[in-house]
């Protein structure tokens, strides 16, 4: 899989470069006082305020968090924007964070409900089959295949 794209492309990933924008600013927010109590999960979710199961992938707890989230998702996010396109990927990420966020609030005992990481694991997945099948040489024996230039699974 080729390295992550230059910080220059990011009009090239309207969508991964929105939601990596939305999670800096409501992260930001959170951090600096401001009120964002109805983007967690919580049971009101139970009541009909069924946003919460997409906006509580924005805030994030500091800034190595934000920052691992941001790189991921840059690294991993704009290979399945590139390939399956913008809408397809908007989509994505809406299914995976419904999912992961439903999946989380379902079995969660307290808790902010910070459940991203279903939503990361999910593009890494995403991002992996489309590499291995754009690959005759990579297989599922080879995880290493699935990460951008420069990082490997071997120690």
């Amino acid at each position: 899989m080729p390295g992550a794209p230059k910080w220059n492309e990011i009009p090239k990933y309207p969508v991964i470069a929105g939601i990596g924008a939305l999670a800096v600013g409501v992260t930001i927010a959170w951090w600096a006082k401001v009120d964002i109590s109805s983007l967690f999960e919580s049971a009101e979710i139970r009541r009909g305020q069924l946003w919460r199961l997409v906006t509580s992938i924005f805030p994030h707890l500091d800034i190595l968090h934000l920052a691992f989230n941001l790189y991921w998702l840059w690294a991993l996010g704009t290979v399945v924007e590139r390939v399956y396109g913008h809408a397809k990927t908007a989509l994505l990420l809406l299914l995976f964070a419904v999912g992961s966020n439903s999946l989380d609030f379902a079995f969660a005992q307290g808790g902010v409900g910070l459940s991203g990481v279903g939503m990361a694991y999910s593009v890494y997945c995403v991002s992996c089959l489309t590499a291995m099948s754009d690959s005759a040489e990579s297989s599922i024996e080879e995880p290493s295949s699935c990460l951008p230039d420069g990082f490997s699974s071997a120690s």
